[in-house]
């Protein structure tokens, strides 16, 4: 297993650290698990961009501009 090191500022490390103590928690697998979720997410987004991008019609910029009112 890798290991990761990150800043974060003051206040978000002593909230973490204030939960985890009070819930009896492991910092490493809540850290682990927002992680992971955070990072599903971002691979969903990847996903759904490139299906964006694949329907795109594909189209002269010039009729593009045109279209958007910004040709001279």
């Amino acid at each position: 297993m890798g290991m990761m090191t990150f800043r974060v500022d003051d206040e978000l490390k002593n909230r973490l650290e204030t939960v985890v103590n009070e819930l009896g928690l492991n910092q490493s697998k809540i850290l682990r698990e927002a992680v992971t979720d955070r990072l599903e997410e971002l691979e969903e987004m990847v996903v759904l961009m490139e299906r964006v991008k694949a329907n795109r019609p594909k189209r002269p910029i010039a009729e593009l501009w045109k279209e958007l009112e910004l040709e001279d």
